[in-house]
């Protein structure tokens, strides 16, 4: 059995949401993996992409950290078969190990709420989606657990970013999504969940719904026209209607568009004390900061805030190095 031996520092920061990642994808050993963003608060698709490597995944942390920081939640799944249980409790996971049940990944979405994955099937064989979404239903049966993961494009929290649902929120913060030391570790393949999931769909057959309560949406309700340049917008559309525009990483219009998605995710642009407008000084340090949070190097949130502040603009050198300092320090 394979089990995350090394201390995982649950900083939040970038390179750890890389190495969580990195580090999912070895213990359930599938290298290809599907990555999707999902708004909390608008439902709105805000990056699709199936089977990344790990290398495809790391050009995109910085776009998958914007996305997140703005109130997306970031959604994995391995391009191989597997059942997925939606929130179990930790006595509902010694219960599964009890039962001998090859649990490959636990992923703690919220405190005290985890996502577990269940590998039914090697890279060689193919297993159709209805047959894991039986599987998926199997597992809620038997734990307990949210049936709404039951459907064919079911996805789970990613390990290393933060759980944006307004209802998880404490004082301002998110909780990340964290990959579980003590219970992840390869198991092997569940070939008794498999052949349960057969049986079970051999004599009951249905069709699958597109959507649960709790799901990701599947793609095919949204064309999501994606740049592939990872300082390059995204645009989203809907039976052929436009629905959004997500900016990325791009130094010209970085800080306007970043500073527009802020505001969509609820931020208030802050006033002076004698209410005789906003006060931009903090305006501009509180985009640097969500910035700095999702991982934006010091280098290009220098040529945003250069481009896009008309403050710094104004007070040129000095006043952007002041900012940066305070959020980066000094360098």
């Amino acid at each position: 059995m394979s089990v995350i031996r090394g201390l995982l520092v649950n900083s939040g920061l970038a390179a750890h949401s890389e190495r969580a990642i990195r580090l999912f994808s070895e213990i359930v050993r599938c290298s290809l993996l599907d990555i999707r963003c999902w708004h909390e608060s608008t439902g709105d698709c805000t990056f699709n992409e199936r089977g990344m490597t790990h290398d495809a995944i790391a050009r995109v942390i910085p776009k998958l950290r914007h996305r997140n920081a703005n109130g997306s939640g970031v959604f994995v799944r391995p391009s191989m078969p597997f059942a997925l249980a939606d929130d179990v409790h930790p006595g509902t996971i010694e219960r599964m190990l009890d039962d001998d049940l090859r649990i490959a990944a636990a992923v703690e979405t919220s405190p005290g709420s985890f996502q577990v994955w269940v590998p039914l099937a090697g890279p060689l064989r193919s297993v159709e989606q209805e047959i894991c979404a039986a599987a998926c239903e199997r597992l809620a049966e038997l734990y307990s657990t949210d049936i709404g993961v039951a459907h064919r494009d079911s996805f789970g929290r990613a390990p290393g970013f933060f759980n944006k649902k307004p209802m998880h929120e404490q004082d301002g913060k998110s909780p990340l999504v964290r990959l579980s030391n003590r219970i992840s570790g390869f198991r092997g393949y569940d070939r008794t969940l498999l052949d349960e999931a057969f049986r079970e769909t051999g004599k009951h057959p249905k069709p699958l719904g597109k959507r649960s309560a709790g799901a990701v949406l599947f793609s095919s309700d949204y064309t999501i026209n994606d740049t592939h340049d990872d300082r390059g917008p995204i645009e989203i559309y809907q039976g052929g209607r436009h629905v959004a525009t997500f900016s990325a990483i791009s130094a010209d219009l970085l800080f306007e568009n970043w500073l527009a998605d802020m505001q969509v995710s609820g931020y208030a642009l802050p006033q002076r004390i004698n209410h005789s407008g906003t006060d931009r000084s903090q305006r501009d340090l509180d985009v640097l900061r969500s910035m700095h949070v999702a991982g934006v190097s010091r280098g290009v949130a220098q040529a945003a805030l250069e481009a896009g502040s008309d403050k710094a603009q104004e007070r040129s050198a000095p006043y952007v190095h002041y900012l940066l300092s305070t959020v980066w320090g000094e360098s």
